[in-house]
């Protein structure tokens, strides 16, 4: 024996409305809301921070700052690290700090790495470019390694939004479909004539 078709009645097609364009909106605001990208361009940065390689065969000289006293030294060296930052930003490299420490001792920060180094001069700030960061076991070049990372984050982001759109319409269209569906039944029961006993046909 053939199941009789669910007949239709005005809650059950609100609620496939409010169901089905629920759905739509929902799509369309994760289009508008999903994080347009992976990794900004100041986590990539540092990432390649937290991989300098801080050995002497790796650092470059840059430059470097000679105090009468600790109070100047301290005062200074903010601002001094602020001014290199600008420049190694620009050039993708990295920036090391170099000052004297009882023991050797290095510090990772977002953006530089601080080095307290027993051979550092008493007073004295140094500044060294890192030439080479350490990824999965290997030496890379840090601006080629900043650049190859760049790149394939683009790539990955891409790939990442075709996704994100791809399944928001897959949502959307459906749905879209199904509640215009729902709404022209929805219409058809408000538009159904009457019988005498007051009762849609």
């Amino acid at each position: 024996m053939a199941k009789r078709p669910i007949e239709s009645s005005k809650p059950l097609e609100w609620v496939r409305v409010s169901l089905f364009f629920l759905g739509c909106i929902l799509s369309i605001l994760g289009v508008v809301f999903a994080p347009k990208e992976l990794l900004s361009e100041p986590a990539l940065y540092t990432s390649a921070v937290s991989m300098a390689d801080t050995t002497n065969d790796s650092l470059v000289l840059f430059d470097y700052k000679v105090y009468g006293t600790q109070r100047r030294m301290d005062a200074d060296m903010p601002v001094q690290i602020a001014d290199k930052l600008a420049q190694f930003k620009v050039n993708d490299d990295v920036l090391v700090v170099k000052v004297q420490g009882t023991e050797l001792k290095t510090e990772v920060f977002d953006e530089y790495v601080l080095v307290h180094d027993p051979e550092t001069i008493e007073l004295n700030i140094e500044f060294y470019v890192a030439k080479n960061v350490k990824a999965m076991g290997s030496s890379l070049p840090t601006r080629t390694f900043i650049k190859l990372a760049r790149d394939l984050l683009k790539k990955a982001t891409v790939i990442y939004l075709c996704l994100v759109v791809l399944i928001a319409f897959a949502l959307f269209l459906p749905c879209s479909i199904c509640g215009t569906k729902a709404l022209l039944r929805l219409i058809g029961l408000y538009r159904k004539p009457k019988t005498e006993s007051g009762e849609e046909e």
